[in-house]
């Protein structure tokens, strides 16, 4: 009978171990200049509520290049525009990215963008191949569909993006 509880008790703790040692591993983030190197796919997303309401996809590639040991070069295709950022704590930072101008067109509406300042953050997802950037605009205009629109109101606008 004890020897049957000490094999149950062994039983119990071996498959303790085992469940919980073969749970959902975490999702690994790049940290380093080589693990952000690449050509990404994807788009934008830029959310405006005045004067209009509206979502507008837009679409880009992204291309990241070594520019030192710890700084990279951020190129966008649609903006037209390289800037240089840092990596810090696994993320790519850039301070007051400035953009002259831009325009791009979704679903036949026409969106004009114009002297932007925006700081920009850029977080790889190793584990999902999976690469997400937000676009903190400060200041500058867009004009969609006969609107102005004021990007650095109320706190500015926030582009989330996301790129394979």
């Amino acid at each position: 009978m004890k020897k049957n509880l000490f094999i149950l008790a062994i039983l119990a703790v071996f498959s303790t171990v085992f469940i919980t040692s073969c749970g959902d591993d975490e999702d690994q983030y790049a940290c380093s200049v080589d693990e952000y190197v690449g050509v990404y796919n994807g788009s934008h997303s830029l959310k405006i509520t005045t004067p209009i309401s509206l979502d507008v996809p837009i679409s880009d590639k992204i291309t990241i290049a070594a520019s030192g040991t710890s700084d990279v070069d951020v190129t966008s295709q649609t903006l037209g525009a390289t800037f240089t950022g840092t990596i810090s704590d696994c993320d790519i930072k850039v301070s007051n990215a400035h953009i002259d101008s831009f325009q791009t067109t979704v679903s036949g509406i026409t969106a004009i963008v114009r002297d932007v300042t925006a700081d920009l953050t850029v977080k790889k997802n190793i584990t999902k191949s999976t690469v997400y950037t937000t676009i903190h605009v400060t200041s500058g205009t867009a004009e969609i569909a006969g609107n102005t629109v004021d990007l650095g109101a109320d706190g500015g606008s926030t582009l989330s993006g996301t790129f394979k």
